[in-house]
């Protein structure tokens, strides 16, 4: 047996390197999916214009416009009391001096002209919600919004809104000062030029969630930035330390293959979660479905695109190695070649 021994493997120093190559290389595999949700993690963070393209297209979902419909038309219906308004039109035309009946009439019809209404308020609400123009309207809005919240995370001087380290968002008047200056000087009042510049602050409100959305925000930058680069790394040690590369590389492909599946796997899991802890306390499941699927829409292509990658490494550095069947099939190759 020990004639037949692979020298590469046969010494202690030898077997020392691939148990060290092993492990580095399993910690490569294992930080894989992380290092593929950290990057998506990060677009989605930093780039405005990638967050606009994910989410953009929810505005012609079905079951996000029955949603904002639905929201939107409660809205209006807390904040205006349909109601007393039909009520106080009912009595202002009953004090016309309308006949008996047609009093009575009038009280009767208080109800459905309420009903009525709102129909027309959740009509015009569905008309608007779902017309193109709504769709420009909602992408600027996400474009704003997260334009705002990335400013306000990142501690941008220039931003009128700033989140201090101990979580308190105030209101930097240096900035609304310096706007409302420039307005008077273009309104042609002289003597604003003189307005010093001022640096004074509105506490709004104090959270501690807020600083830990602003930790959260910067790890996972920096997570998605460093972590492909690692994971890089560490493949690439672990391939160098390896006696035997071309095997290692062929269960390296394997395993990247099979940890990318799991993650397309957990993702199935996730999408449940998600739907069973917003249903029905946040959004029908219609429209949790919509904005779960919308989120990861680019992120299943690129799993499914690195799975095969590393599957085709894997078989790739398989038939270049030594076992038998690969040097079986290696043989046969060029026999049928040279048939044709």
């Amino acid at each position: 047996m020990s004639q037949h021994q692979d020298p590469a493997v046969a010494s202690p120093r030898a077997r020392l390197r691939t148990v060290i190559a092993a492990l580095v290389i399993a910690v490569s595999v294992i930080l894989a999916p992380v290092a593929v949700v950290g990057t998506w993690a990060r677009g989605q963070l930093v780039d405005t214009d990638r967050f606009v393209q994910t989410f953009a297209p929810l505005a012609g979902d079905p079951a996000v416009q029955s949603f904002l419909t639905d929201r939107v038309t409660q809205a209006v219906d807390d904040n205006l009391d349909i109601d007393a308004l039909v009520n106080d039109l009912m009595q202002g035309i009953a004090g016309l001096g309308l006949p008996p009946r047609a009093k009575e009439a009038a009280g009767l019809l208080t109800g459905p002209a309420a009903e009525g209404v709102r129909s027309l308020i959740r009509s015009a609400v569905e008309r608007t919600v779902t017309s193109p123009r709504f769709a420009q309207v909602w992408e600027r809005s996400l474009r704003e919004s997260h334009g705002r919240a990335i400013a306000i995370l990142q501690g941008d001087p220039d931003t009128a809104v700033q989140l201090s380290q101990d979580g308190v968002l105030s209101l930097e008047l240096a900035t609304v000062i310096q706007q409302v200056k420039q307005v008077l000087i273009e309104q042609g009042f002289g003597f604003a030029s003189r307005i010093p510049e001022i640096e004074r602050s509105i506490p709004i409100v104090k959270a501690d969630s807020l600083v830990q959305a602003r930790s959260f925000y910067q790890f996972t930058v920096a997570l998605g930035y460093w972590l492909p680069w690692i994971v890089l790394g560490l493949l690439i040690a672990g391939l160098a330390t390896a006696p035997r590369r071309i095997r290692a590389l062929a269960w390296a492909g394997a395993g990247f293959a099979v940890a990318l599946l799991l993650l397309a796997a957990g993702l199935s899991v996730g999408r449940q979660f998600f739907i069973g802890s917003v249903t029905p306390s946040v959004m029908p499941s219609a429209t949790a479905e919509a904005f779960f699927d919308q989120a990861t829409a680019s992120l299943h292509p690129a799993i499914w695109i690195l799975v095969v990658l590393s599957a085709l490494v894997a078989a790739g550095a398989w038939l270049a190695g030594s076992s038998r069947p690969a040097l079986a099939i290696r043989s046969v190759i060029p026999r049928r070649r040279r048939a044709h």
